[in-house]
């Protein structure tokens, strides 16, 4: 959060053919504030074309993106369930809307 915050922009890197499953689940379930996930996952980072931000060596198709507009979810339009399972300490999701500013195969 801090660094798309920061960066305003990201990178969306797709394995299509390295079998990646294993690094994918640790990243989409770790925070990058409590792990290194260049690191924990064994994934090497590489220069974009047009922006700061990184893709991933591994991967095969990149998509590089600038945040054109975000939105933080609104307590109240979110079903209570899904409020007191996942959002009991207040911190509620914000999402970004990207602009695709390069597209690329390896």
């Amino acid at each position: 959060y801090q660094l798309l915050e920061k960066a305003q922009e990201f990178t969306v890197s797709i394995p299509v053919q390295a079998d990646l499953k294993e690094a994918v689940a640790f990243c989409g379930s770790k925070s990058g504030r409590d792990y290194d996930k260049f690191k924990e996952a064994h994934l090497t980072a590489l220069p974009a074309q047009k922006i700061q931000t990184p893709v991933i060596e591994a991967c095969d198709l990149f998509y590089e993106c600038r945040v054109v507009y975000r939105q933080t979810m609104e307590p109240a339009l979110v079903h209570a369930d899904i409020r007191q399972s996942n959002y009991a300490n207040g911190d509620y999701h914000v999402f970004y809307y990207g602009e695709i500013v390069a597209c690329y195969r390896k």
